[in-house]
C-alpha cells in the first residue's frame, strides 16, 4: 500500500510548494476513490506537478462518516458489480477551494457516473452523508498552482485505456505519513465489447 500512502504526501507536497495550506487538515472523513495503475500514472506525470504515486479519481467525500458502515454500504453496493473501461479524453483546469488552480485529466469512463449514483444511492440509505458541493466530473489532478499561469506545461495527454477495477475507502484519521485506508473493494472483470477505448 505504498502508493498510497505517497497520495498523501505527494498532495501535501504540491501544496506547500505552491503557497497553500492543506485542505484536508482539521477534516474528518471518508472518501471512496480508485487508483490508477502505475503504468497510468506515470504515463501521466508531469515536470512540476503531482507525483505518480499521489494521483487518484475521487469518487465521493463523505464528511464526518464512519469508515465501518462506510465499507459495509459500499461492499453491498458493488456486490456482483463488473469493472468499468474508459479512456483519458483531455484536459480540465479548475480553481480549488483554497483560492489556487489544478489541471486535471479529464477520464472518460461509461458507467462510472451510474456507479457512482447507486454508491450514493446505498450510502443514503445507510444514513452516511454524501458531500454535494460539487458534481461529478471524473478527473485526475495533474498540478496545482496559485494561478493558471503558473502551472507545469501541459502537454494534451494520450488517450490512454482505463480500467476502474477497484474502490478504494481511505478513513478520516490520515496523516502527513499516511493515508488511514481501510479497505480496497475489487470489482469483477470488465465487460470489453462496452469499453470507450479508441481504435
Amino acid at each position: 500500500m505504498d502508493f498510497l500512502v505517497d497520495i498523501a504526501l505527494s498532495r501535501l507536497r504540491a501544496r506547500k510548494e505552491a503557497g497553500m495550506p492543506n485542505s484536508g487538515e482539521g477534516e474528518s472523513a471518508c472518501c471512496l476513490m480508485w487508483i490508477p495503475p502505475g503504468e497510468i500514472t506515470s504515463a501521466l506525470e508531469i515536470s512540476g506537478g503531482e507525483l505518480a504515486g499521489g494521483m487518484h479519481l475521487t469518487i465521493a467525500y463523505l464528511p464526518g462518516a464512519d469508515p465501518v458502515a462506510v465499507i459495509r454500504a459500499v461492499e453491498a453496493s458493488l456486490a456482483g458489480v463488473t469493472g468499468l473501461s474508459g479512456s483519458v479524453a483531455g484536459l480540465g483546469l479548475w480553481p480549488s477551494k483554497d483560492g489556487g488552480f489544478c489541471a486535471v485529466a479529464l477520464c472518460d469512463v461509461p458507467g462510472l457516473s451510474e456507479l457512482r449514483t447507486d454508491l450514493v444511492r446505498a450510502l443514503d440509505d445507510a444514513g452516511i452523508t454524501v458531500s454535494d458541493a460539487h458534481g461529478f466530473t471524473p478527473h485526475i489532478t495533474l498540478a496545482f498552482a496559485p494561478s493558471p499561469g503558473e502551472l507545469p506545461s501541459l502537454g494534451v495527454p494520450e488517450a490512454l485505456p482505463l480500467v476502474v477495477g477497484s474502490v478504494s475507502v481511505v478513513g478520516p484519521d490520515s496523516t502527513k505519513e499516511a493515508l488511514d485506508v481501510r479497505d480496497v473493494i475489487l470489482l469483477g472483470p470488465p465487460d470489453t465489447e462496452k469499453s470507450s477505448i479508441p481504435d
